[in-house]
């Protein structure tokens, strides 16, 4: 990575950090009655924080990431800043009509990263799912874009592994099998209301999105997979019409009068992970070892007015 994005990594570190910290002051004033109870884990809410403390601890583990990755820092001074200002005035990207002048550090990062590997002798991969990030690595010839880390690894990993091509045949193979088990594991999701008071109940899938595959390893009798998909489904949702409702000025809180009982339909999207093991030996034999849902990991949200949603 460049000199410049390692910097705008400690900075986001501690503008974190420091936003994390404020939150936990916020909380203590709503929470302070859990002061009581010093036996409880969630006590150390209430101690004091050390800021610096935090911000160093987390830098140290930025640095040791880098070291333990081998990860080679490139220095800006590489760039070609003629040409970082020839894009910015040509209007070209990252900078784009309107020459956002925020995009200087993408820019000068493209250009290092692209003389680097002029330099080497290597085309560059460079990884972000930031759109003008993506329009400017197409101006230069050395660069090739990435939206994902799962989907460089599946380029990656289908250039070097011998068996990948194989295990991925097999698996669009078996897709409907595997997509049958992502939707069952669907509905043993927890389903709520995130916009009323209420309850979800049966929930029934509509249809399932052909999946995108990302193969991410291939190793020593096995095979892992992510895969995405959309799920639409249909959902009963029951809630408090608040429109109906009358306000008790002793209790202070209003009473509905009526709820509200519809069906809504919604579209959730959805990752998983597939490893399928093999023999090395023809035939290699595959099989779908497991199939489990990594997002949503445990609750889906559902909204019951469209409106409401934006």
């Amino acid at each position: 990575m460049t000199d410049i994005t390692l910097q705008e990594i400690r900075s986001h570190i501690d503008e974190d950090t420091e936003t994390a910290i404020q939150e936990i002051q916020k909380t203590r004033k709503k929470a302070k009655i859990l002061r009581n109870f010093n036996e409880m884990p969630l006590s150390s809410i209430f101690e004091d924080i050390d800021l610096s403390q935090y911000k160093d601890t987390l830098r140290q583990k930025l640095e040791s990431f880098i070291e333990n990755c081998g990860i080679k820092i490139i220095n800006n001074n590489t760039a070609d800043i003629d040409n970082v200002f020839k894009l910015y005035f040509q209007r070209k990207a990252p900078f784009g009509v309107g020459k956002k002048k925020s995009e200087f550090p993408d820019a000068f990062v493209l250009d290092a990263l692209d003389r680097y590997g002029k330099k080497a002798g290597e085309k560059i991969y460079v990884i972000s799912e930031d759109k003008d990030f993506a329009q400017g690595a197409a101006q230069f010839d050395n660069i090739i874009y990435s939206a994902s880390l799962k989907e460089f690894l599946n380029i990656a990993i289908i250039h070097y592994e011998l068996l990948a091509p194989q295990v991925i045949d097999f698996l669009k193979r078996e897709i409907k099998q595997v997509t049958q088990k992502i939707e069952k594991d669907f509905l043993y999701l927890g389903f709520y209301l995130s916009d009323q008071d209420g309850d979800v109940d049966d929930v029934n899938v509509i249809e399932v999105s052909d999946p995108e595959i990302f193969l991410i390893d291939v190793n020593d009798g096995y095979a892992i997979f992510e895969i995405t998909c959309n799920i639409s489904y249909s959902a009963n949702v029951i809630y408090d019409d608040l429109e109906t409702a009358s306000y008790d000025s002793e209790d202070k809180v209003l009473i509905p009068w009526r709820k509200i009982d519809a069906t809504v339909e919604r579209e959730e999207r959805v990752e998983a992970e597939v490893t399928i093991t093999f023999i090395h030996q023809e035939p290699h034999n595959f099989e779908v070892e497991n199939v489990s849902i990594l997002s949503p990991k445990n609750d889906v949200s559902v909204y019951a007015n469209e409106d409401d949603w934006y």
